[in-house]
């Protein structure tokens, strides 16, 4: 689901939430306006929107009321509650005003990757369908085969996609180092069956519920998950369905935000002026290179990326999450083991307790068994993952030690023109009054070794 791009389908957010809110509407409208003296003297669609707040509500509370399930509830019941005020029901004043809600409730989220991708796909889909809606109604007039309802649903599933793919993957790309790029396809696909099946099923098995009749439901519900499934497990299996991408820089990230967000808020041809500013943060994001070394701050486990591409990490089973986001951060599909002996490439040689990396002009000696024969004259920086005396390799040549790991959490390497460019954990998040140390350990600090050459 994750690889065809579908994954968006498991999560109960705004489709979810949208579709039995869409589908409550519809179904109490319809009965009401059944009923002649109903129909008649009271407003029967205000009526249907509360039932649809309702229900809504219903459902989140039923599903577990997620962080996201609350951000597309609010979205729906802003919505509908337009629709009862007789106001527009879907424009960007209501997105602002739900984001707002939702930032003075959790200013955090603000950060958050659901968020920023939530939002970004809803402004960009009001923002398209703002512009579209006027042409699209001219076509109407016209008449003809593209003016149809199946033309349209057509073209309104690859227009939401395609604007929701383009408006998510910065995102996708910050947080999460990989694009889905057939996910039109899966979309095409999937949704409509989502839908158009597995949703009015689904509803239709819970009213059966009273019957004892259920299974009937669910038994038509499961045709369509396992299509929504054969659909993804065909587009997943496609020749390069999968990009892994290098990091980008929060600066990138910050341009395409900024052009992205011209580009949807401003009116007439003043919105052309955003697309200068996304080529340049496109450029720029292309800039960013990916760490040579990683290190657990237990010093567990450590990863190596050689100028050849490769990316070797260290053995063992400790720390499977970690592992797997490394090896996005390194845009690796795969990762190897630490070779026993010379890599093939010659930039890399271990022998089971220390490994020498050459990283450009520079060489980097690893040791993370006490078993080690290592003479630290031979390289021109040192990693201790062991706890040794500092007689054991002098410490203008120690890079990173367990002390460092202890005192700065996980480092990251990177060497720039042969010089070692250090991140930690410690710098990236600053210095807050919750992440102090107490005022003893600030003076054990200051006593014990901190250069880092």
């Amino acid at each position: 689901m994750r690889d065809s791009g579908l994954a968006h389908l498991l999560a109960i957010s705004g489709l979810h939430i949208g579709l039995v809110a869409g589908l409550i509407f519809f179904v109490v409208r319809l009965l009401l306006a059944c009923i002649g003296p109903l129909a008649l003297r009271y407003p029967i669609k205000k009526i249907a929107a509360g039932a649809a707040i309702a229900g809504a509500f219903a459902y989140l509370i039923v599903s577990g009321a997620t962080i996201p399930t609350q951000w597309a509830f609010l979205m729906v019941a802003i919505v509908m509650a337009a629709v009862m005020l007789d106001r527009t029901a879907i424009s960007l004043r209501l997105v602002a005003l739900a984001a707002g809600i939702i930032l003075i409730l959790s200013p955090e989220a603000l950060l958050s990757a659901s968020f920023q991708i939530s939002f970004a796909a809803v402004i960009a889909l009001v923002a398209a369908y703002e512009y579209v809606a006027p042409r699209t109604a001219n076509l109407r007039e016209r008449g003809g085969i593209l003016s149809s309802r199946l033309a349209m649903f057509v073209a309104a599933t690859i227009l939401t996609t395609v604007v929701a793919s383009l408006a998510t993957a910065p995102f996708a790309v910050y947080h999460f180092n990989r694009v889905a790029l057939f996910g039109l396809l899966a979309n095409m696909l999937a949704v409509p069956m989502m839908a158009m099946w597995i949703m009015p099923t689904g509803v239709l098995s819970m009213l059966l519920m009273a019957v004892g009749l259920e299974s009937w439901g669910l038994m038509l519900m499961g045709w369509g998950l396992e299509a929504v499934l054969a659909a993804a497990a065909f587009v997943a299996d496609l020749p390069g369905a999968v990009a892994l991408v290098p990091p980008m820089s929060g600066l990138a990230l910050a341009g395409l935000v900024l052009g992205g967000l011209r580009l949807c808020l401003w009116r007439g041809r003043v919105r052309l002026l955003a697309l200068p500013v996304l080529a340049v943060a496109l450029m720029s994001s292309g800039f960013e290179r990916s760490p040579d070394m990683l290190i657990d701050r237990e010093a567990r486990f450590f990863a190596l990326k050689t100028g050849d591409g490769r990316v070797y990490m260290s053995p063992g089973r400790a720390g499977g999450f970690e592992r797997d986001m490394w090896r996005r951060r390194l845009a690796a599909s795969s990762t190897l083991s630490l070779p026993d002996g010379v890599s093939g490439n010659g930039l890399l040689g271990c022998d089971g307790a220390a490994c020498i990396a050459r990283f450009g002009a520079r060489t980097v000696g690893v040791i993370y068994d006490a078993a080690a024969t290592f003479d630290c004259r031979n390289v021109d920086h040192v990693v201790l993952l062991i706890r040794v005396s500092p007689i054991y390799c002098r410490w203008n040549r120690v890079l990173i030690s367990t002390f460092h790991l202890w005192r700065d959490g996980a480092y990251s390497v990177r060497f720039a023109d042969g010089e070692p460019v250090v991140q930690t954990v410690r710098e990236e998040r600053g210095d807050r009054p919750w992440s102090r140390l107490p005022p003893r350990k600030r003076q054990y600090l200051r006593t014990s070794p901190t250069s880092r050459p």
